[in-house]
């Protein structure tokens, strides 16, 4: 009994560091959402492989949204198999769990980077299967990533010439649902406010940039925050400019 009881011990104190590195799915996110850096997302990312037994499905798309940040931050020459590898494991996590909407989600999303470096965004190859991956990922999940799909779709309407399907009312109806269902994220607005800018309605491009400022404005320890909350600044002055323009155009031509 001795001899078991030690043997046990020592299994119990060898797996305890795998224990203890293991992380929930909100420590994942809370994570996730702070890091700043290449080496802190490669710390994400080991932690995630580690904690892959309790919910894979759902921690694989979240390695493959590691990857979509790492695909962000990294260099030309790696940027490419950083956006590869967020694409195979969306693609695993659609294969363990056919309703996974991160993983149509962020393979959508990485198939349309690795688009953009090929130098082929504008073409049909790359913008059917984003639409077809965010509107899957609409119908699991439309809340997903604050609205994700919706601001995904919203941003390719937006970017997209006329010729290629490019579409300002199709933009605000995606982005308008994107802020519905996350409120709280300030891209879902800075790309709603840029396509009122480009309809010329600067009023509602202003509100929405007001709106931004606000919901960002205890988070600006995070510097894509801080980036964000720049380009508004920038896009709110020429908004301003604008109206004040029209208005002025307006009392002279009654």
């Amino acid at each position: 009994m001795r001899y078991i009881f030690i043997v046990l011990s020592v299994v119990i104190v060898l797996a305890a560091p795998l224990l203890l590195s293991a992380a929930t799915l909100e420590e994942i996110d809370q994570h996730l959402s702070a890091a700043e850096t290449p080496e802190e997302l490669l710390k994400i990312e080991a932690l995630i492989r580690e904690s892959m037994r309790q919910q894979p499905v759902e921690m694989t798309w979240r390695l493959a949204k590691t990857y979509f940040k790492l695909g962000k931050e990294a260099g030309r020459a790696t940027r490419k198999e950083y956006f590869t590898s967020c694409i195979e494991q969306a693609g695993q996590a659609i294969k363990l769990g056919n309703q996974s909407a991160g993983g149509y989600f962020f393979k959508g999303l990485c198939e349309g980077k690795l688009g953009e470096i090929n130098g082929i965004w504008s073409s049909l190859g790359v913008i059917k299967p984003l639409k077809e991956n965010m509107e899957t990922a609409i119908k699991l999940d439309p809340a997903i990533e604050y609205g994700g799909p919706h601001r995904a779709l919203g941003k390719m309407y937006y970017e997209l010439p006329l010729l290629l399907g490019g579409d300002l009312d199709k933009s605000l109806d995606h982005l308008k649902a994107a802020v519905r269902l996350g409120p709280k994220n300030g891209e879902n607005y800075f790309f709603l406010a840029q396509t009122y800018f480009a309809k010329h309605e600067y009023v509602l491009a202003e509100k929405a940039l007001n709106d931004l400022l606000a919901i960002t404005q205890d988070s600006q320890k995070n510097r894509d925050t801080r980036f964000l909350r720049e380009e508004a600044q920038e896009l709110l002055k020429k908004a301003t400019k604008n109206l004040g323009a029209s208005h002025a155009q307006g009392t002279e031509n009654p």
